[in-house]
């Protein structure tokens, strides 16, 4: 009459559980079973599973100059689990630079320098004469081969990348990676004046 209860229910009581549904990452699942005592069915939830991380993904690439961001998503629901910023290695940078560098004739850069001033390139030549102070080399290079000799003469500025870096000397056959800077002119040991393109190199092997 008054709906007063004495005690405390003592909760159902299932044995046996069927999965209804899978729970995954994404979503929770569900279980049902029948209460031992009152036979009722009784419906569980059963909790979201743990993600499964993949590999570190690219979101934003790195540059030489700049910091990129990568990612590790679920292999599961493709969430994002986890993020950091990155750096490129010092090898990776220079791997960047040189790649970014492209071949060129003598003809080209001679014919049209200010075309392709600012322009990185890679270039291959014999050193025919080298002015050396300290890590700064200033080096003249010819860099078409024809046939046994090279020819065809460039100016190139460069400086050590480490102060243990070989030497550079004459009748080296060496590659260059580098911004072109248009023409220099320079006199020569005749007192005639020489114009010649200039390369300011980065790296050299």
């Amino acid at each position: 009459r008054c709906n007063a209860t004495e005690g405390e229910a003592l909760g159902h009581s299932v044995t046996d559980w069927n999965i209804d549904k899978e729970a995954t990452c994404a979503e929770e699942g569900s279980k049902s079973g029948q209460c031992t005592v009152c036979k009722k069915t009784i419906t569980m939830p059963i909790e979201k599973t743990e993600h499964t991380p993949g590999d570190w993904e690219i979101t934003q690439a790195a540059t030489p100059t700049t910091q990129g961001e990568r990612a590790i998503k679920c292999t599961v629901c493709g969430q994002v689990i986890q993020t950091e910023a990155y750096s490129l290695s010092p090898e990776e940078k220079i791997a960047i630079y040189k790649q970014n560098c492209t071949n060129y004739s003598y003809d080209e850069i001679a014919r049209n320098p200010d075309t392709y001033k600012g322009k990185y390139a890679k270039l291959t030549g014999q050193v025919i004469q080298v002015m050396e102070d300290g890590d700064s080399y200033t080096l003249r290079v010819d860099i078409t081969k024809k046939g046994s000799y090279w020819t065809d003469t460039i100016l190139v500025s460069y400086t050590k990348q480490d102060a243990n870096e070989s030497r550079i000397l004459e009748d080296d056959v060496i590659t260059m990676y580098g911004m072109l800077a248009g023409t220099y002119t320079y006199k020569t040991v005749m007192g005639s004046s020489l114009t010649v393109p200039l390369l300011y190199a980065e790296y050299i092997e």
